[in-house]
């Protein structure tokens, strides 16, 4: 028995050393916004398994502020900021107060409202002032001029204290429908409506021409001249607000987008 009890100790001394190997597996999160680094393979009709964004609070206080609309300001036009943006605000979702402003710029060059994020998880928004609009047409023309991993958004019926839709665009071929539902009466935050993949996005360094529209409860996408989406929202039923564009940054930068022209118009 003697002769056996080294064995025995060997023995259990190798099991306790697998059942702890059992325990010490490494796990990581998926993340949540997707890199859109990679080719879109198909164009996608139904919710793919991509997340939404993680924001779940509220939109932060406008960084500039709002101003009486000027005279000239037009219902349905073309903004192709040339002139001043006295008619323009814009506001952070995404680090919100925590923002380093000295890493984000937001100005006019050359004709260009450009975009310069060299920070992660910047989410900047510019809403027209001036009226309200229920059903309206959008289209922005986007040069990605940095990295791929951007977002262009549209965003319509637009209120601080209800919500908005938003058209959602990655550079890198995705896209998403949100409905942004400020008052948490069906889900508070970010809810995708839809979403997929298109390959009529140009993506790398590029020129992009993203359109949507709100008609009722019909919501439209098309990129560069090809309708993408178009789906009926009977959820949240937002029934009016502002209109918008948005640039986002998310986890690779520097993010340089250039924003040729804004366009409202009738649908």
């Amino acid at each position: 028995m003697k002769a056996l009890r080294p064995l025995f100790l060997i023995v259990t001394l190798l099991l306790m050393v697998g059942l702890a190997c059992s325990f010490g597996g490494n796990s990581s999160n998926p993340t949540k916004e997707p890199t859109a680094e990679e080719e879109p393979t198909a164009v996608v009709d139904e919710p793919t398994a991509e997340e939404e964004p993680t924001a779940e609070e509220e939109p932060t206080a406008e960084e500039e502020p709002t101003e009486e609309p000027s005279a000239e300001a037009e219902e349905y036009y073309t903004e192709t900021f040339d002139a001043n943006l006295d008619n323009y605000t814009y506001f952070n979702t995404g680090k919100g107060d925590d923002t380093d402003k000295s890493k984000m710029s937001l100005t006019t060059k050359d004709g260009f409202l450009v975009f310069d994020l060299k920070d992660e998880n910047l989410w900047i928004y510019v809403t027209y002032n001036p009226f309200t609009y229920k059903d309206v047409a959008l289209e922005v023309v986007a040069d990605n001029r940095g990295k791929n991993t951007n977002n262009v958004s549209l965003l319509c019926r637009y209120n601080p204290d209800e919500g908005w839709y938003e058209f959602n665009i990655s550079n890198g071929g995705l896209y998403w429908i949100y409905a942004y539902d400020a008052t948490g009466a069906i889900h508070k935050g970010y809810n995708a409506i839809t979403n997929g993949a298109s390959r009529a996005v140009k993506q790398g360094k590029d020129v992009n021409t993203y359109s949507a529209s709100c008609i009722g409860d019909k919501l439209s996408l098309t990129v560069n001249g090809t309708e993408v989406k178009t789906i009926k929202d009977t959820k949240y039923k937002f029934r009016d607000g502002k209109v918008g564009f948005s640039v986002s940054s998310f986890d690779v930068t520097p993010i340089l987008v250039e924003v040729d022209s804004f366009s409202i118009s009738e649908p």
